[in-house]
């Protein structure tokens, strides 16, 4: 039943941490895969952290986390959904696989805020880096949204886009 061809892709995994990174990315690929049949009009429901990119970031920064806030396009911060903590970069230029999945709130009103933040020598610095996207504008699907420069504005009529080239987060919507 379980045979060996000469087709098959075999990997050794040298480091317990390397195997539950590639277990995680193998969970995510198949269910990334299995929404493909999913009508293209049901209401988003959950959103995947698929990939976040930083091209030539202005530094090399230390205990990276990728925060996601809910807020009212007058500003009014309503929650952080979660925070989730990212590898160490080697480089300044940045790639990280994050594949999380987070439920979106359901009010259309509202706006997601995904923010890079970073610690200098143990203490938190503000957000280096954010992208947005309106809850109204969510439909299912994969999404690639520009990352922006500091400041993070949460009032949309006060916002100053500044974007950080070729600097994206890729996002899934699903149903």
């Amino acid at each position: 039943m379980f045979g060996v061809s000469p087709e098959d892709l075999q990997l050794t995994v040298v480091a317990e941490a390397t195997f539950v990174e590639w277990l995680q990315r193998l969970q995510a690929s198949a269910y990334l895969f299995s929404l493909g049949g999913a009508s293209v009009n049901a209401p988003v429901t959950g959103l995947v952290l698929r990939v976040l990119s930083i091209v030539n970031a202005s530094a090399l920064f230390q205990q990276l986390s990728l925060a996601v806030i809910v807020a009212k396009p007058s500003g009014q911060v309503l929650e952080t959904l979660t925070e989730v903590k990212l590898s160490q970069p080697s480089s300044r230029d940045m790639r990280f696989e994050i594949y999380r999945e987070i439920k979106p709130p359901s009010d259309p009103v509202c706006a997601l805020y995904f923010e890079l933040r970073y610690c200098k020598n143990g203490r938190v610095q503000p957000t280096k880096y954010w992208a947005t996207v309106s809850c109204q504008d969510m439909e299912q699907g994969e999404r690639v949204l520009q990352v922006y420069k500091a400041p993070v504005e949460y009032n949309v009529q006060r916002q100053r886009l500044q974007p950080k080239k070729e600097s994206t987060l890729e996002i899934t919507l699903t149903a």
